[in-house]
């Protein structure tokens, strides 16, 4: 707050999902990772449950992540309040470029990775370190299958054509020094793509074979470049009903893998051989001999069946209006959201209503093993859509379930997160969406300049989901949407653009004809799996219609054509879909975007469709149903009635008199039958961690992938994603009209251009003490990054590292070395989606255990006492110290002013210091005098708030005077002073001061010393022992 404002500023920051429960106390501040939540937005939490509701539960702590959590349980212990900032990938936390990218952020395909040593570099895996890895688009040649509308349906294929069409099956990613290719020949063996050997049947081509083995569509694809010859060729089947051998199985899907492996599979799109096949059918024999033979002298076509897998047009990493950039991933994070809600038609035109944001920044996954990326947490489902019968009111109803990702809709088996009935979108009505739900989004504004950059609050209604907020189409708030309008569809989902006369590269050879050259640019996902029909079961007598089904995408698997419905098994094509691909092109320049979505109506362009709607009529409605009419035209929605309900995703549903079919209308739902029917389901999809994940230690943010930033000029130094990511949390942290704490603490984080951070912050705050973790050295004098070096952490290499620093504060206190605690974890269990709680043993940093201890000490004393030695310094749940201490080492440590935490015999380990790291010997060289200090300044300053802009006169003086004087007597009685004394009056008060609108005073105290030395005199007699 500036100086020439008066008046205490305290910004109110709305969280309230889920309902905090009883915020007592000051609040310890933790700064750290998490597996959900916002980012770098501060969350005040009174218990440990309300933290977990928030930014998830500990299923998986190791020495890369999660020890910010862990600190958070061990403060909630016996704490009510804590205030948590969570940190995600933020670039260099600076505005974006005018390319709109953000420097440092996210990742970039293909670059140089940093190498065992921190230090970007040469692919240690791979031959050839010069070529840098690309985006690559793996697909094959597919015609739907007889009987199967799955093409056709979405405008890619016509009806009865006999004719193959390119379909995206995967999206690849390769590493520095590897490039992929496809094998051309049966022979598998001829095929030895090494650094050296660059004949064309050896490297591959873009196109390749498709062979099929006893009914299995196998291809090859090879690794030019991989050192390891005995992993450059892998064989796999297009078929993922061949689990074993199928693509998605066999190709590697752990990006910390990338460069060992030498490629990664971001997404695959799986397609069942009763709905389309690999084949080569439209494409001429000649046509195929060109397309193959021309490039692979030993090539056989086995049928003219074909895989091709293919880059972007232009050079990778390149920007262009008119070619996306498919390597260029450099962002920061962000949050998944739904494509909006759309109304039934009106004059021809839907409606937008609203679409679902996820309150959680970043990936929202169900569990830490989803795969990578995949936005899992939740879906969204719209049911019991009802028009009003009310003659009064316009207005109909329908509810809202937020549900996991991978239940099934059969009633018994749905899992429902969250649920919310009787909606309306009437904004005068107390079941309104927005205010049931609510609209608020609280955000730290990245996009203003350095300096005004700040936690923004946009929206109307309090939250009180704990998952999703809801954005409203500014005309149904304005209530400007016509009253009868509900919620009966969605937009299409986000989409790859891939297709066009411009997007990937084409089989680059001249002699080629105009129709095979130009196949590639035809490219396309398949369609989003949307439910059919309701029945299970097939035939005349055997077949039935089952209503708990729901319309919209079918997140089970579409396995059998006549069984459509049958598959439990949860659809992995519907998590492709949900992955971020890069769509924040367009901001500040006019680079295309590789994925694009919430444009309907956009026009083509050079071949590309843009309309999200349009594009593989992904767009999704109610009105697409054709439903059985009984009598007087009503819909049928009986049992026997529902079994000739059916979705034309192509729409246009004309009404067939002698069938008695027409499509659904909104007035159907006055049947409750129908109402029950009405229900459909969609994902929410594109959230980023904004971090580069082909490196474990980047993902997570954590001390290894700090220092390599700092040691390493090529990944930022303080402009590096995870030193920034951390500057920016301290900014918010230290930001007192936002936040109020009384302890800091940034667990794991050692790295000292952030611990120096932290010190300048607290010290800037001055009501807050830092807990801080020491950088350990081991024997060698290296600086310890990773779990293989705890066993050989040197305390003098550390102890002398650490006085180099020369850090001189109050305001701070250092604590080694690192433990071995007891933490609860709670692991999903995959069937019955219930938490299951185990505890496990793992080496945390001290300040997770110092935590506790104080947060103990603070329960059954006060602040001022020290939170060290047997009583208030014991740790609950540390089993071990990690570094065994001796009385040298002791001495060494508390010479340096870092608190040891030790295990004595009969005891466990305990905090055995509570030094600051003041220089001065004073009484704020210890940690309890700081905190009383702090405590204090904290109640005056409340007392002080109570005579603003009240009259600067002598009985306004002995107010505060007498208001101040108990505090300090209360302290007293409870041995946090020996003496005080308080002079608020005219002598410290002067007219100038009275003039300048200032009061000022002056309070003396001697705090009460702490034990910590204590001699005993005695002398061995043969009487005993004499003088204690």
């Amino acid at each position: 707050m500036a100086e020439n404002i008066p008046g205490v500023r305290a910004n109110e920051i709305d969280r309230s999902q889920p309902t905090l429960r009883g915020i007592d106390g000051v609040p310890a501040g933790v700064i750290g990772t998490a597996q959900q939540g916002p980012a770098f937005v501060p969350v005040t939490v009174s218990n440990f449950a309300d933290f977990e509701a928030i930014f998830g539960v500990i299923d998986k702590v190791t020495d890369k992540s999660l020890f910010g959590p862990v600190a958070a349980q061990q403060w909630l212990r016996s704490a009510n309040a804590l205030t948590y900032v969570r940190v995600l990938g933020a670039g260099d936390a600076k505005q974006r470029t005018s390319d709109d990218t953000v420097t440092n952020g996210g990742f970039t395909v293909g670059n140089q990775l940093p190498q065992a040593t921190g230090f970007v570099g040469d692919n240690a895996f791979a031959n050839d370190h010069g070529d840098l890895g690309r985006a690559y688009f793996l697909g094959a040649y597919m015609s739907q299958s007889a009987g199967s509308t799955m093409f056709s349906d979405a405008g890619i294929q016509i009806l009865g054509e006999d004719r193959s069409h390119p379909i995206l099956r995967g999206v690849l990613f390769s590493p520095s020094g590897t490039s992929l290719t496809l094998s051309c020949s049966n022979a598998v063996a001829d095929n030895n793509p090494s650094d050296t050997d660059t004949t064309e049947s050896a490297v591959g081509f873009i196109t390749g074979t498709v062979n099929y083995e006893n009914g299995s569509p196998k291809f090859t694809m090879l690794i030019k470049g991989l050192k390891n010859t005995s992993a450059n060729i892998i064989t796999a089947s297009l078929d993922p009903a061949e689990e074993k051998s199928y693509f998605a199985t066999v190709f590697n899907t752990d990006p910390a893998k990338i460069e060992e492996r030498g490629h990664y599979l971001y997404t695959h799109y799986d397609v069942y051989s009763d709905f389309a096949v690999v084949t080569g059918s439209g494409l001429t024999t000649s046509e195929s001999a060109e397309m193959i033979n021309k490039k692979c002298s030993t090539a056989y076509l086995g049928g003219s069946d074909s895989v091709f897998l293919t880059t972007g047009a232009l050079d990778r990493n390149t920007l262009s209006g008119d070619i996306p950039n498919y390597e260029g991933f450099q962002t920061r994070f962000d949050h998944p959201r739904s494509p909006f809600v759309v109304s039934q038609k009106f004059g021809g035109t839907a409606k937008e209503l609203f679409k679902i944001h996820a309150l959680s920044d970043g990936v929202t996954k169900s569990k830490a093993s989803d795969p990578v990326g995949s936005n899992t947490k939740f879906k969204i489902s719209i049911e019991n859509v009802r028009k009003s019968s009310d003659p009064n009111n316009d207005y109909g109803t329908f509810d809202l379930v937020v549900r996991d990702f991978f239940d099934q809709d059969e009633t018994s088996k749905q899992i429902p997160l969250e649920q919310y009935r009787g909606l309306s979108l009437d904004p005068g009505s107390d079941r309104y969406i927005g205010r049931i739900i609510g609209d608020r989004h609280t955000f730290y504004d990245f996009e203003q300049q350095t300096g005004f950059q700040k936690i923004v609050i946009e929206g109307k209604y309090a939250n009180r989901s704990n998952l999703i907020r809801v954005e409203i189409n500014a005309d149904v708030e304005a209530g400007e949407t016509e009253t009868t309008a509900l919620p009966v569809g969605f937009r299409g989902l986000d989409h790859l653009i891939t297709s066009g006369s411009n997007p990937l590269t084409a089989v680059p050879d001249p002699n080629l004809t105009a129709l095979s050259s130009t196949l590639l640019k035809n490219t396309i996902e398949p369609p989003v799996p949307f439910r059919e029909t309701l029945l299970i079961g097939s035939g005349t007598v055997s077949a039935r219609a089952k209503n708990s089904l729901y319309w919209g995408v079918q997140f089970q698997r579409k396995v059998k054509l006549a069984k459509a419905n049958e598959d439990t098994r949860s659809e992995p094509t519907i998590q492709s879909f949900t992955k971020f691909f890069p769509n924040f092109y367009g901001l500040n320049s006019a680079n295309m975007n590789v994925s694009t979505g919430s444009n309907a109506g956009q026009a083509d362009a050079s071949g590309i469709v843009f309309d999200c709607d349009r594009f593989n009529n992904n767009g999704f409605t109610l009105e697409n149903l054709r439903i059985l009419t009984g009598s007087g035209d009503k819909a049928d929605a009986s049992s026997t009635g529902l079994k000739e309900w059916r979705y034309e995703r192509a729409g246009g549903v004309s009404e067939d008199s002698a069938g008695k079919t027409r499509a659904w209308t909104v007035d159907d739902t006055g049947d409750s039958r129908v109402s029950g029917v009405s229900k459909f389901t969609f994902p929410i999809q594109g959230g980023f961690d904004g971090v580069n994940i082909f490196d474990a230690d980047s993902a997570n943010l954590n001390e290894k992938s700090a220092k390599g930033e700092m040691d390493d000029a090529n990944r930022g130094q303080r402009s590096g994603p995870t030193v920034s990511s951390y500057f920016r949390a301290l900014d918010v942290m230290a930001d007192k009209s936002d936040v109020d704490i009384q302890l800091l603490a940034i667990p794991g984080i050692r790295q000292e251009v952030v611990t120096d951070q932290a010190i300048l912050k607290v010290e800037d705050r001055f009501d807050a003490l830092y807990i801080m973790d020491v950088e350990e050295r081991d024997n060698v004098n290296t600086v310890v990054t990773s779990s293989a070096q705890k066993d050989s952490v040197s305390v003098s290499n550390t102890v002398t590292s650490f006085d180099a620093r020369n850090l001189d504060t109050s305001f701070a206190a250092a604590y080694f070395p690192d433990v071995t605690m007891t933490v609860a974890q709670k692991s999903l269990d995959s069937q019955t989606k219930v938490l299951r709680e185990q505890t496990t043993s793992v080496v945390v940093p001290p300040s997770v255990a110092v935590l506790g201890a104080f947060s103990a000490n603070d329960r059954v004393a006060f602040p001022w006492f020290a939170a060290a030695g047997f009583s208030r310094g014991a740790l609950k749940g540390v089993t071990a110290v990690k570094t065994k201490l001796n009385e040298d080492n002791l001495e060494s440590l508390n010479n340096s002013k870092i608190n040891p935490i030790q295990t004595f015999p009969g005891s466990g380990p305990v905090v055995f210091g509570q030094r600051t790291l003041q220089q001065a010997a004073s009484a704020l060289d210890r940690v309890n005098v700081r905190r009383l200090l702090i405590d204090i300044r904290r109640s005056v300053r409340q007392a002080a708030n109570q005579i603003l802009f009240e009259p600067n006169r002598e009985a306004t003086l002995a107010r505060l005077s007498a208001r101040v004087r108990p505090i300090l007597q209360n302290v007293q009685q409870n041995s946090g002073i020996d003496r005080f004394k308080v002079i608020i009056d005219a002598s410290t008060t002067t007219q100038a001061d009275v003039e300048n609108n200032t009061v000022r005073g002056k309070i003396f105290i001697q705090p009460t010393r702490t034990a910590e030395f204590i001699s005993l005199d005695f002398v061995v007699t043969n009487a005993g022992v004499e003088g204690i």
